[in-house]
């Protein structure tokens, strides 16, 4: 027998065992079913025979191409998520922002009043307070004991 005979049956003869695993798995029903359709759809006026005989011939072929479909598709979906991720991140840290810009407001209207309150300019009254803030974060006590 010629190499290239024996060669080509081995191409075949693998190319039918992997068809026959493939059409025999369970959750492969739903794509065989699908495929069918497809064909039918394409070729209306076909027998049912010839569309089971199409569907034997394409059907891995097919497969092949559905699966780099659904790979990319979800790819696409993977992408979109990280995009939808980082917008609600920013979304969150622009609210945030915005939360801590509110509080700067109204703390500084409070510090006016109170300046104007105690009689004492808003500039001093914020560096003594700055400093204050400074000891306290410190953690050493105000008033060291004596």
């Amino acid at each position: 027998m010629d190499n290239r005979v024996s060669s080509f049956m081995a191409v075949e003869e693998a190319y039918q065992a992997h068809r026959f695993v493939l059409f025999n798995k369970p959750n492969i029903q739903s794509y065989l079913l699908e495929h069918n359709t497809q064909l039918k759809s394409q070729h209306s006026q076909w027998s049912d025979s010839r569309i089971q005989l199409e569907q034997h011939k394409k059907f891995v072929e097919w497969f092949r191409e559905h699966q780099k479909d659904e790979d990319r598709d979800e790819e696409l979906h993977i992408m979109k998520q990280k995009d939808k991720d980082s917008d609600e991140e920013l979304r969150i840290m622009k609210q945030k922002d915005n939360e801590r810009s509110e509080e700067s407001c109204l703390m500084r209207e409070q510090l006016s009043k109170l300046a104007k309150l105690l009689k004492f300019p808003y500039e001093h009254l914020t560096v003594h307070l700055l400093n204050l803030s400074d000891i306290a974060s410190s953690r050493e006590p105000l008033f060291p004991p004596s």
